[in-house]
């Protein structure tokens, strides 16, 4: 999945009406690959506090998402995720979790 060039984009994973049950699971399963490119206003992937299912994906590329201080608010699990990469010419990064790599890159400015 890429998602690219959007001005206005503040989160990807969204509840309409409505805080998240801490219960809710949002899983996708057969995602491997997920973009995140020149998202000016991208605080985070999932505000709700589901638990949020990735257990196919092993590739995130964040660019250009200044504001983007953590990946999602809810319990996350990307079991085979090792390696986030942040700009073209960057080598991959990897703080311990996803979570925690995203919160590193924005304070790192990458």
């Amino acid at each position: 999945m890429s998602v690219s060039e959007c001005e206005s984009i503040t989160e990807i994973v969204t509840r309409e009406g409505g805080e998240a049950n801490d219960d809710e699971v949002i899983s996708f399963s057969k995602l491997s690959y997920l973009k995140l490119d020149c998202l000016p206003r991208l605080t985070n992937f999932c505000s709700g506090s589901y638990c949020l299912e990735l257990p196919s994906l092993e590739e995130v590329i964040v660019r250009q998402c200044q504001e983007m201080k953590i990946f999602s608010h809810g319990d996350l699990r990307t079991p085979k995720l090792q390696r986030v990469e942040a700009t073209e010419e960057d080598e991959w990064h990897w703080k311990d979790d996803l979570n925690s790599t995203i919160h590193w890159l924005w304070e790192a400015k990458l």
